[in-house]
């Protein structure tokens, strides 16, 4: 016991300042506690039984796969089963294809292959809505479409895990009896867990801390049977999540469950670093570089030309695809899987390894970089043209002069258009979502499918005539780009723009803004005004209520959220 708590210090602080200094550099986290195992273990030795380590660690997958399913509610997967969710299949499929052969190819046995196919077909989940929450962009239509491929991924790989973990069973054959008696008593669970939970978690939710501990406890006792069936724990506590996670106090669950998680995760990934071998450096060389090579080039090609074929823009095909090029911790848990049951050695651990470092550090640049990096390569880009030629036919033909371009018409640009068509208004609308786009052109809404940052959209709509130019394009770059564009061409035009922070905001206003939009600063003053109005006439405040309520079940309806 002494040995499994200085075990466990030494990797918490060691973990801990490793991971302070990667906060400073702005990488994500898990490449860090990686390495941290790393250091400890094959480096400098200071641990050296770190069986105990892998033991705890295992309750670290079982709290990933947990959180994973009570974030994933069936809602949420009938409202993403569409072209994002197709081409996340698709991606998959391929990239596991391509990732077979190559294993073999390079001297991989058939086994070692599939695990070498699924490590090249699954993005980190945890890394990018990371990365996107920090960057505010979970909002934005390229984030939208990572998120579901990622869902489709983590479904994959739940059900990558699960065959894999019964692949003995599967090759030499079932046996009916203990299959039949199996799946009984997991669907037994499963139809008493969906009947009974929603009645004792109802319960359960007036008192934080039982609604923690009967989360904890009922992801537990589906491990324990999945464990004692000789199944994964880690399956068994994802099917515990998932049927939480459509209950209307998932969330909550999650909030509770988060630090317990991250402590068992970080005891994961570390386990994993302490399993690496150096002296297996020199034999993944050229594996590593295939795979970082793919990673970085083959997949987001892959992803970029099925989204094209989708028909989406080049600037959201690349900020899609150009994001999603590191290993997942889904690869990581995997791997570690295939070492428990045997099927892979040493050395494929540490190619895992390498690749989820390497690949993670290289995300947090190329999410920095990226409007750049699409800048760059917008020449280079011009052969998606060629796939996605049916957005062309997503645009009204513009035969006359509107006098405001709106630029990007969901969510706040549909209040700012609502008002400008009161007001008698001709607007042009240009939005880069084909979803967007093609229902208004149903409306007989004049609109333009493209990228309102891009010169080419711009050039087509007759910008020195324009009397006002209003964008809700959050980024910093792309409304400084649109600032100089329209000014260059025409001094008189109104231009409005829109920030994300304060900081932001006085720099657009230097760059030549009219009026800046912050959305957050706006909702604060508007629920202000709406205080001064009915702070001594409650009827009136009833009165916004119902309106309000009308007002978001019709949003809902038109645009499906």
């Amino acid at each position: 016991m002494e040995n499994i708590l200085l075990d466990m210090g030494v990797v918490l602080l060691a973990s801990s300042i490793i991971a302070f200094l990667f906060s400073v550099l702005k990488q994500p986290l898990i490449p860090a506690y990686i390495l941290s195992g790393v250091l400890l273990g094959p480096v400098l030795g200071l641990v050296t039984d770190y069986k105990n380590i892998l033991l705890l660690s295992e309750i670290g997958i079982a709290f990933l796969l947990f959180s994973v399913g009570l974030e994933v509610s069936f809602k949420k997967l009938r409202l993403t089963l569409g072209t994002a969710a197709l081409i996340g299949v698709v991606k998959t499929s391929i990239s596991f294809g391509l990732g077979y052969f190559i294993g073999l190819w390079l001297g991989f046995s058939s086994i070692q292959s599939v695990y070498f196919g699924l490590l090249l077909s699954f993005s980190s989940t945890m890394v990018l809505v990371k990365a996107f929450s920090d960057k505010k962009e979970l909002e934005t239509l390229h984030a939208r479409i990572v998120v579901t491929i990622l869902l489709i991924e983590d479904l994959f790989a739940v059900l990558s895990l699960a065959l894999l973990s019964n692949l003995s069973a599967l090759t030499q054959g079932f046996n009916l009896t203990p299959f039949l008696k199996n799946l009984s008593l997991i669907s037994g669970m499963i139809i008493a867990a969906l009947i009974l939970s929603p009645l004792m978690f109802k319960h359960a939710a007036r008192n934080h801390e039982l609604l923690f501990v009967m989360g904890v406890s009922m992801a537990l006792a589906f491990a324990a049977v999945f464990k004692a069936m000789g199944l994964s724990i880690a399956i068994g506590a994802f099917i515990a999540g998932l049927i939480l996670g459509n209950l209307p106090y998932n969330l909550e669950i999650l909030g509770r469950v988060k630090p317990l998680k991250d402590f068992f995760s970080v005891l994961f990934f570390a386990s994993i670093g302490l399993s690496f071998s150096l002296q297996s450096l020199r034999s993944v060389l050229t594996p590593l570089i295939v795979v970082i090579a793919f990673s970085i080039a083959a997949r987001p090609l892959i992803l970029l030309t099925l989204m094209a074929i989708s028909g989406f823009d080049k600037k959201v095909s690349f900020l899609t695809s150009s994001s999603m090029i590191q290993i997942s911790e889904f690869s990581i848990i995997l791997a570690f899987q295939g070492l428990v049951l045997k099927h892979l050695n040493q050395e494929f651990i540490s190619l895992i390894v390498l690749s989820a470092i390497i690949t993670m550090s290289l995300t947090a640049y190329v999410l920095k970089f990226n409007k750049k990096l699409y800048k760059a390569c917008m020449r280079v880009l011009k052969f998606l043209d060629k796939f996605n030629k049916k957005t062309k036919h997503f645009e009204t033909p513009i035969y006359k002069h509107y006098p405001v371009v709106l630029i990007g018409y969901d969510r706040t640009g549909y209040s700012i258009f609502r008002t400008l068509r009161r007001m008698g208004k001709e607007v042009l609308v240009i939005d880069y979502n084909p979803d967007v786009i093609q229902r208004l052109l149903r409306q007989g809404v004049a609109c333009i499918y493209g990228d309102g940052a891009d010169p080419e959209i711009l050039d087509r709509i007759n910008i020195e005539a324009v009397e006002t130019v209003i964008s809700t394009m959050p980024d910093l770059e792309d409304s400084l780009f649109l600032i100089r564009y329209v000014r260059s061409k025409n001094k008189k035009a109104v231009l409005i723009v829109t920030a994300s922070t304060i900081d932001d905001a006085l720099q657009l206003y230097e760059a030549g803004a009219d009026y800046v939009i912050l959305p957050h600063f706006l909702g604060g003053e508007h629920a202000s005004l709406i205080l001064e109005e009915t702070s001594s006439n409650i009827d009136s405040l009833i009165q916004r209520k119902l309106e309000h309520i009308r007002e978001l079940h019709f949003r809902k309806h038109l645009h499906g959220r």
